[in-house]
């Protein structure tokens, strides 16, 4: 081979030189081929040499780059793994957390059931009391019935004692006639006696005398028998007044007959209304607790093998924690009403009893002053300065005609016109008592509305916030979750778009299911809600 080549080395300086043998021609073509043919494989070689250089440092490359995505999927792969052990622990966490709410969610079912069932209780305790009432009201209507029976005596009788009241009226006339003429008599009688008196006093003798003590004994007799007359003309008169204040009674008894008719039928309504009443709320309640005993079923059937993401659990917790202050700020705005309610009541209870209070002060006061000016009375009629008072009793009687508590029970009475403007300084005490009753009476009646709509308004925010929470899980764990591939690296950006696609969608629905709440309306609600 070397001297081959040395050959064609040779030949091509001969044929670079002037070749003078032609034995050298032949054989100088035949050379040049070789070389020629040398040159190209040697070329092809080198080509292919290079080739393979290309290839190897390509396979290098590529034997870097797969180590390097080796790795990284390797640390991918950790990275993974680590993150489904604190999402497993962090879904255990939550898992206990709903067990505790769970648990606080039968304490309030508990408290509920037991809320209903006092209220219940309560209505049953009002039917029974109301049925007393009717029995009563029964018992009422039978002495009615008893009255109705001897209403035709009681007329015989009050036409009797019209009757009697008639003769009464003209012996009193009669009386009254025979009373002047013999006061007319007795002043003559008195002025004739005084000039006789004064005529023959000094003529008398003992025979005249004892006669002259006859007449004054008698004149004392006849004093004392107009004054017994007087006061069976008075005793004529309060049997009078007892006949009116009897036909006054039979008026009243008719009318209270008439008034105890529409009480029962409209306790009967009431009855009827209070227990349909009872078993709607019975309803309600088992409609409720079938509610909770379901919504209980479908969170266990969708606990059971959810993976979740700590992006839609974190939202979840945003949300849960707003309906948290939501329902603390209504437990707050409640706790304040209830608290300026019960300093209203106790406000009302004291201006009661203050107004009681200045009632029986007042009352005692007028009783004294009106006995006091009813003694001076007395003592100036005996006097003989002014005349007999009417008769005036100081307790409390029924068959009283002139009693100083029938004037104080008129005080009760309002005197003004519907609809007309009244001082407060005009009304009595009594009055002013009668307007704090009606007021807390309709204070209580306005705030039993408002604790059954704050209750109900309560257990409907409960429900809600229950049904929300079984909705959005079962949707956040229906969206499918993309992981990376090793052939990702080209699809990237639309596997990228698509997991952004998908988040979005995540977030109106928890926009949808959870909107933003708004606390500046609550504000606004807690500033103009009215008082209690």
């Amino acid at each position: 081979m070397d001297r081959k080549f040395y050959k064609i080395e040779y030949n091509t300086v001969l044929s670079e030189t002037t070749i003078l043998d032609p034995r050298f021609k032949k054989l100088a073509f035949s050379d040049n081929r070789a070389v020629d043919e040398a040159k190209a494989a040697a070329a092809l070689w080198e080509l292919r040499l290079r080739v393979a250089e290309e290839n190897l440092a390509q396979y290098r490359e590529t034997c870097g780059k797969l180590a390097r995505a080796n790795d990284e999927l390797a640390n991918q792969l950790y990275q993974q793994e680590k993150d489904a052990i604190d999402i497993t622990g962090h879904l255990k966490e939550r898992d206990e957390a709903k067990e505790e709410k769970e648990a606080r969610a039968r304490e309030e079912q508990n408290k509920l059931v037991e809320d209903y069932t006092c209220q219940i209780n309560a209505l049953h305790e009002l039917f029974r009391k109301k049925s007393s009432d009717f029995r009563t009201i029964q018992d009422g209507m039978k002495k009615i019935q008893e009255f109705q029976k001897t209403k035709a005596q009681m007329e015989q009788e009050l036409s009797d004692k019209e009757h009697r009241e008639n003769l009464n009226k003209m012996e009193y006339r009669f009386f009254t006639e025979k009373a002047r003429l013999e006061r007319e008599a007795e002043q003559q009688i008195a002025l004739v006696v005084e000039k006789a008196h004064s005529e023959a006093i000094v003529q008398l003798d003992d025979a005249s005398r004892s006669v002259f003590k006859e007449n004054v004994r008698l004149n004392e007799a006849l004093k004392y028998h107009m004054k017994e007359t007087e006061n069976l003309q008075k005793l004529t008169a309060s049997l009078g007044k007892e006949n009116a204040s009897l036909a006054l009674d039979k008026n009243m008894l008719e009318l209270m007959v008439k008034e105890s008719a529409v009480q029962i039928e409209a306790q009967k309504q009431k009855l009827s209304k209070l227990r349909a009443k009872v078993a709607s709320l019975e309803q309600a309640l088992k409609l409720k607790a079938g509610e909770l005993e379901r919504e209980k079923c479908k969170e266990e059937a969708a606990a059971v093998g959810i993976p979740a993401s700590q992006v839609e659990l974190e939202s979840l917790q945003k949300a849960l924690a707003m309906r948290d202050r939501e329902l603390g700020h209504i437990r707050g705005l409640a706790r304040t009403i209830v608290e300026q309610r019960t300093e209203l009541e106790q406000f009302f209870h004291e201006a009661l009893a203050q107004v009681k209070q200045e009632i029986a002060a007042s009352r005692l006061r007028c009783t004294k002053e009106a006995l006091q000016a009813y003694r001076w009375k007395l003592r100036e009629a005996t006097a003989g300065k002014i005349k007999f008072p009417p008769i005036c009793t100081f307790h409390k009687s029924p068959h009283s005609t002139n009693s100083v508590h029938s004037h104080m029970a008129a005080a009760e009475k309002w005197t003004h016109q519907p609809g007309s403007k009244v001082e407060m300084s005009e009304l009595t005490w009594e009055q002013k008592e009668h307007v704090l009753r009606l007021l807390f009476a309709k204070m209580n009646g306005q705030r039993k509305q408002n604790l059954i709509k704050t209750r109900v308004f309560l257990l409907s925010v409960t429900t809600g916030c229950f049904f929300c929470l079984f909705f959005l899980i079962s949707y956040l764990f229906s969206v499918e979750v993309h992981v990376p591939s090793e052939g990702s690296s080209r699809s990237g950006e639309g596997e990228h778009g698509q997991w952004n696609r998908d988040r979005n969608i995540d977030t109106d629905l928890q926009k949808t299911i959870f909107p933003p709440f708004n606390f500046h309306k609550w504000h606004l609600w807690e500033n103009n809600s009215p008082g209690p």
